[in-house]
């Protein structure tokens, strides 16, 4: 079975070392989208290493259990920024994605 970082890379046609940056242009907030454009290229290292780790996963079951423990740590040291202002991954936005790439959904990627 292919990992997510495998599969999002074969839909969308980009080399493996670019999943990160492609996994966290779907998946960001649409503010941290935008910050993600002004070079040096803004994402919180709590968000890289979720997208990471979710990169090498291939069940719905191993996603959830990365997401738990992203919310946790979220909400124990997010911060002004991650929690009020919402400069982070989306967790909705990141199970959208995930479900429509490792389904292979037709359409265009959500987030």
């Amino acid at each position: 079975m292919k990992t997510f970082a495998q599969a999002l890379c074969e839909r969308v046609g980009c080399a493996p070392e670019d999943y990160l940056r492609v996994a966290l242009k779907h998946c960001l907030y649409p503010r941290a989208r935008l910050l993600s454009l002004v070079p040096p290229f803004y994402a919180r290292t709590e968000d890289m290493e979720l997208v990471e780790a979710v990169g090498a996963v291939t069940t719905e079951e191993q996603l959830n259990d990365l997401l738990r423990d992203y919310w946790v740590e979220l909400h124990l040291r997010g911060g002004i920024l991650a929690k009020r202002y919402k400069l982070r991954v989306s967790g909705g936005r990141l199970q959208k994605l995930f479900a429509q790439v490792m389904r292979g959904e037709a359409g265009p990627l959500g987030g």
